[in-house]
């Protein structure tokens, strides 16, 4: 057997490239929803957003070893890379202009971003990265399934589960740096509406982790059990092989079973006086395991489906 060598950098291009999409998806509903009720979701959304679309872009290219001939990128549109690099390109500078909606340093210049006058543009907005989120997170599964033969990512599974890890990193990423101002100190006016938005988010995690769990177990069945000879054997891997630890502990163990306690806990006992104090820190570990554990699904799925 021989593999491929896609390693750490794509498998960050496609962690962060999940992570955006899902971000601006998040931001989007959010707004559709709710309005401003939980605008610092929509703010976070935004700026996690561009960071990770750029992350992404920027792996990709550093991957290929020539950054400086990004462009290459462009030259193939019948490609998956094509289609990754132009959504990327369109979805960067749309969600720069949307995170100056809210931006607090750029108050000072409501004069040259004319553009925030109209309330209309922001919508439009909303509606463009929705449907550029759902792409780039679709992108970052089905590159895989198109780029090389392997079996063991012939499956619409794994854009089932590259989706569902997409918006459940975003939703926690997004609670993280939500929850910083809490384990700072707010006025206490404050601290109501912040843990309001964060049980929001931990809840709808909640329902995003309790799906992966099961797609996640789902898929490797299905291909450990299945009838191709590759297929079996990358399942193998992740089951009882090379990347079984990965895949047991750090992946289902730390990124999916304990936030998913954890988030079941945060939305039963956490804005209960008792508790709320403790609403911070608890989300921002179950985060942390949440991007973790993100990061290490796709880096063995990623690894595992390399046999040819």
């Amino acid at each position: 057997m021989k593999t491929i060598e896609w390693e750490f950098l794509t498998a960050m291009a496609l962690f962060f490239g999940g992570l955006g999409g899902g971000s601006f998806i998040v931001a989007s509903i959010t707004s559709f929803l709710t309005g401003d009720r939980f605008k610092k979701i929509k703010e976070w959304g935004g700026y996690i957003g561009v960071a990770s679309a750029i992350l992404c872009l920027l792996s990709f290219a550093t991957h290929a070893g020539n950054p400086e001939r990004a462009f290459l990128l462009y030259t193939n549109p019948s490609s998956m890379i094509w289609i990754g690099s132009v959504t990327l390109t369109c979805i960067i500078p749309l969600g720069l202009l949307y995170a100056t909606y809210s931006f607090p340093y750029l108050a000072p210049l409501q004069k040259v971003f004319f553009w925030k006058r109209f309330g209309k543009l922001k919508l439009l907005l909303e509606i463009l990265l929705f449907f550029l989120g759902i792409t780039l997170v679709g992108y970052t599964s089905f590159v895989l399934g198109v780029a090389w033969a392997n079996p063991f990512w012939n499956t619409p599974l794994l854009t089932v589960i590259f989706f569902l890890s997409g918006v459940s990193t975003a939703l926690m990423a997004i609670g993280f740096f939500l929850s910083i101002p809490l384990l700072k100190g707010v006025t206490s006016d404050l601290v109501r509406p912040y843990v309001e938005a964060l049980h929001r988010l931990d809840v709808a995690d909640a329902y995003f982790v309790s799906g992966e769990i099961l797609v996640a177990l789902w898929y490797v069945q299905t291909m450990f059990y299945g009838k191709e000879p590759l297929a079996i054997q990358s399942a193998a891997m992740l089951v009882q092989g090379k990347y079984s630890l990965l895949f047991w502990v750090v992946f289902i163990g730390i990124g999916l079973i304990i936030p998913l306690l954890a988030c079941i806990l945060l939305a039963w006992k956490g804005r209960t006086k008792a508790f709320i104090k403790y609403y911070a820190p608890s989300l921002m570990f179950a985060a942390a395991c949440v991007l973790v554990g993100g990061a290490a699904m796709r880096y063995i799925f990623l690894r595992a489906g390399q046999l040819l």
